[in-house]
C-alpha cells in the first residue's frame, strides 16, 4: 500500500512547462495505474492493510489465529473488532520479544527522567547509566527467551534481576536467582563477587517497573519468542531491489 504516487507527483511539478494535450493523456491514463491506493497516515495504513490481508485469506481457505505485532495494538484492535472467521474463532495477539525487551529500556530511562524532574539523579557510577540500562534490557530480553513456553519460570527469571542488583555484602537477598546460572552468590563454581550498596535504596521503585513489565497477560503473549525480525528482513530486501 502506498499513500503517495510517484508518477503523479513528478508530473504535478512540471505541469506549467508542458503542452496540455500531454497532461490530459497522462490524466486519462494514469488512474489505472495509480501507485497511491490510501488516503491517510501511515498508522491508519497498516490499519487498513491488516482488515485487508484477514480479509481476503478466506478466500484463500486460509485462518491467520496469530497476529505478531511490535505492541501498537490498533492493527490487531481493528482485526479483532472485524472477526473475520466468525464469533467462536478469535485471532489471538502474540508480542515481538525484541519489542517487549525495548520496553524495559524506555521503562527504565523514563524512571530515570522523571525521579531527575524531583530532583533526584539516578545517574552516576553503579546506578541507572546507559551501560546498566542496556544491561538490564539483555537480562529481560535473555529471561524471556530461555524460557520460552513457561510463563512461570519466565516471570521468575525476570523478577531475580531486581533483588540481584540491588542486594548489598550486608544485605544480600539472592532467593530468587537460579542455582546453576549467572548468579555467583548461588553458584559456588562461579568466582566471589562484590554487591555495592548504590542501588539498595531503588529496589521498591524498580520493583513496580519489573512486576509490570513480568504481567502473566504480557508473558502469554511472548510464549513462543517470535520475533518479526525475519518479515521485516524480508520486506528491507525486496523494496531495496523493486524500490
Amino acid at each position: 500500500m502506498s499513500n503517495m504516487c510517484v508518477a503523479y507527483e513528478r508530473m504535478e511539478a512540471k505541469e506549467d512547462n508542458l503542452p496540455l494535450k500531454d497532461v490530459q493523456n497522462f490524466i486519462a491514463t494514469h488512474d489505472a495505474k495509480c501507485a497511491k491506493n490510501h488516503e491517510g497516515s501511515s498508522n491508519a495504513m497498516e490499519v487498513a492493510a491488516a482488515k485487508i490481508i484477514w480479509e481476503r485469506s478466506k478466500s484463500s481457505k486460509l485462518r491467520y489465529v496469530t497476529m505478531l505485532s511490535d505492541g501498537d495494538s490498533k492493527a490487531y484492535d481493528a482485526v479483532a473488532k472485524l472477526k473475520p472467521y466468525g464469533e467462536d474463532k478469535p485471532v489471538c495477539k502474540e508480542e515481538c520479544i525484541n519489542h517487549v525487551a525495548k520496553r524495559m529500556t524506555a521503562a527504565l530511562e523514563n524512571l530515570k527522567k522523571s525521579k531527575q524532574k524531583d530532583g533526584i539523579s539516578l545517574g552516576g557510577r553503579g546506578m541507572l547509566t546507559a551501560t546498566m540500562i542496556k544491561q538490564l534490557h539483555s537480562y529481560y530480553h535473555r529471561a524471556i527467551k530461555q524460557n520460552a513456553g513457561d510463563v512461570s519460570a519466565m516471570k521468575k527469571a525476570i523478577m531475580a534481576t531486581p533483588y540481584h542488583i540491588t542486594s548489598t555484602d550486608d544485605q544480600p537477598d539472592h532467593r530468587v536467582c537460579p542455582d546453576d546460572d549467572w548468579c555467583w552468590y548461588r553458584n559456588p563454581k562461579k568466582s566471589q563477587g562484590h554487591c555495592p550498596d548504590f542501588l539498595k535504596p531503588m529496589l521498591q521503585t524498580l520493583l513496580q517497573v519489573y512486576e509490570r513489565l513480568s504481567e502473566d497477560a504480557l508473558l502469554e503473549r511472548c510464549s513462543r519468542v517470535s520475533t518479526q525480525n525475519a518479515n521485516e528482513s524480508l520486506n528491507g530486501l525486496i523494496w531495496r531491489r523493486c524500490p
